[in-house]
């Protein structure tokens, strides 16, 4: 089991020259559009986000920032191993959390709220009052300093801060708004989306006589879910980053296997254009072999072959949930998941519980 990542205040341990107000400015037009991303998807308050970054990096001035890209004083786990960043307090030595990416320390930030008993009230709160999120962080001893709350509060108000919040639920309504147009069921599990596309069925009307726009000829559009349409998304915050030497786009990994996210309008060409990986390869590795079938908005694209081995043996499947989503989700081969679950459509029914990498 994972150990619960512990973050506390910086201040007890550095002295700081005092930041200026266009630190701020700097900090929040470089972080300021990925808060509110990551408010869309993980219901953290984009203000609250930015004021307790500005109040641990000194608007991303201090060391632990510029060094070690940890942005909220990530302390190291008792078993760490990686990259670290040392501090120095009398004979004591503070060891912090050091990252590749800012992406990873923002992740970090996001677990540690939603895993932490402490923190569960504040997801109740209304996303747009950042004084109840600030009041809750300080009861539930985010920070040790006594005025914590009333900092964060001062930050955001001193700094406009308000105003990302309300750009994140204005594109959190929009998105649903066209997601509504686009999908019958959306649901989320572990973090990560479903997405159960609307197939159209069109059914035409009598044969108009003419031109004329008549009543009786007018294309009448149904729409139905087809489970065998949902399709594996992710979100940035849930994966580690890979190394991969000729992506232009962040890569990570999922069961040791490397993957991109498609971006609005992408094709398997671009991708492989991209990735200097033939076309035909990323569709095999991601089991489509209809040639018209192109990925969506934040689908999960593997640029290698999937791992036959996976550390989950067993699955129960939820509705919307398709083979392709599966073997998507636990990064296997699709024939392997068939091939240890006999080849049976039935055993993919809704609430069985079937073979990812049990031993048969």
């Amino acid at each position: 089991m994972k150990k619960i990542i512990i973050i506390v205040c910086l201040f007890p341990f550095f002295t700081f020259a005092q930041y200026q107000g266009k630190d701020v400015q700097l900090y929040v037009e470089e972080y300021g559009g990925y808060a509110v991303k990551l408010m869309q998807e993980d219901l953290i308050p984009a203000s609250i986000r930015l004021a307790q970054a500005i109040y641990a990096t000194e608007a991303g001035t201090n060391k632990l920032c510029k060094d070690a890209n940890n942005h909220f004083a990530i302390l190291c786990l008792e078993d760490h191993q990686g990259n670290s960043f040392t501090v120095k307090k009398g004979n004591e030595r503070i060891c912090y959390q050091s990252y590749t990416y800012p992406a990873v320390s923002f992740a970090d930030h996001t677990l540690y709220l939603r895993r932490n008993k402490s923190f569960a009230p504040l997801f109740a709160l209304p996303i747009t009052d950042y004084k109840a999120w600030a009041k809750g962080l300080q009861q539930g001893k985010y920070c040790a300093d006594d005025t914590y709350a009333n900092s964060l509060i001062n930050i955001i108000e001193n700094y406009g801060l308000a105003h990302f919040d309300e750009l994140g639920v204005k594109k959190m309504e929009e998105e649903a708004a066209k997601r509504a147009d686009k999908a019958e069921n959306i649901y989320f599990e572990s973090g990560v989306e479903v997405v159960v596309q609307k197939e159209q069925k069109i059914k035409m009307g009598k044969t108009p006589v003419s031109q004329e726009c008549r009543k009786d000829s007018v294309i009448i559009e149904e729409e139905k879910t087809n489970p065998a349409l949902a399709i594996f998304t992710a979100k940035e915050f849930e994966y580690q980053p890979a190394y991969y030497p000729q992506a232009k786009r962040n890569v990570y990994e999922n069961n040791k296997i490397k993957f991109v996210l498609a971006k609005k309008g992408d094709t398997y060409e671009d991708i492989s254009r991209e990735l200097k990986l033939p076309e035909s390869a990323i569709r095999e590795y991601n089991d489509v072999y209809d040639q018209t079938t192109q990925p969506i908005e934040g689908e999960v694209i593997y640029i290698q072959a999937k791992n036959k081995k996976s550390p989950i043996a067993y699955h129960t499947i939820k509705m919307g949930e398709s083979p392709r989503y599966i073997a998507q989700k636990y990064a296997v081969p699709l024939e392997i998941l068939y091939q240890r679950n006999n080849y049976s459509a039935e055993e993919f029914s809704v609430n069985n519980i079937i073979c990812i990498a049990c031993k048969k």
